[in-house]
């Protein structure tokens, strides 16, 4: 069993650049032969969500190559803020910028060559403070420097969002490209207010096709630019089109 302040302290253990996290407790199983650690049976918790599944790290291929699949019960999406750079190494929160929302640390793609990855991850429950989101899973592969979640399916506001997600570190600054498709989406889920939820109802489907640059969460998001199409059956507009 391991215990400490952020998983990014097990890199000297496993050589895996894991994310900046709030304090974690992973108890497993571990057998080890050669290059080849398995950890199975995992059991852990990283702040307030869990954790379980099994993974292997071969140290013998340059680079090492981690393959698992990881399953969490409850994920509280402010324990994955390490992995768009609002947390320092130990765990600490990175005070946001006056007037800004988005993280502009640097993300250290640097990290992403350290190892290859294949890694099949399942959320049946995601907490989050202000966001419709219900539960996620998908199929994630690091080869070359080279991100890519497909598939990649997300439960929001009781419909489903699907599609994959690439990320290219060999230049910089990298260039990312999300292409997702919405189906199903509840208007009243979708809107937070109260006044919100009596006046709109119906479902909201559509396609968004976005092509970004940059070495940041703020920088990708600042140079997005692509296409969205949105249908609605159902329902009223006028506080939808206000809120886009």
């Amino acid at each position: 069993e391991l215990s400490g302040r952020s998983l990014a302290e097990l890199f000297p253990l496993t050589g895996v650049p894991l994310p900046a996290t709030p304090r974690y407790r992973i108890a497993a199983h571990l057998v080890q032969s050669g290059a080849l650690w398995r950890f199975s049976d995992i059991d852990g918790t990283v702040g307030g969500s869990d954790l379980a599944g099994s993974f292997s790290v071969d140290r013998g291929p340059v680079p090492q190559r981690l393959t698992g699949t990881l399953h969490a019960r409850h994920l509280d999406l402010a324990d994955l803020s390490g992995f768009l750079g609002a947390r320092t190494r130990t765990g600490e929160r990175v005070p946001a910028r006056p007037g800004k929302v988005l993280p502009a640390q640097p993300l250290g793609f640097d990290k992403i060559a350290a190892a290859d990855v294949e890694l099949e991850f399942a959320i049946d429950d995601i907490r989050n403070a202000g966001l419709p989101l219900d539960a996620a899973r998908g199929h994630l592969r690091i080869a070359d420097r080279h991100v890519r979640v497909q598939p990649l399916h997300v439960g929001v506001a009781h419909g489903d969002v699907s599609g994959e997600f690439a990320l290219d570190t060999r230049d910089r600054p990298a260039t990312a490209r999300l292409d997702l498709r919405a189906s199903r989406l509840k208007l009243r889920e979708l809107m937070p207010s109260v006044e919100s939820r009596a006046l709109t109802t119906g479902v909201l489907g559509g396609r968004a096709q976005v092509a970004m640059r940059g070495d940041s969460v703020a920088a990708l998001l600042g140079s997005a630019s692509g296409d969205l199409a949105l249908a609605m059956e159902g329902g009223s507009t006028s506080r939808l089109l206000v809120r886009l």
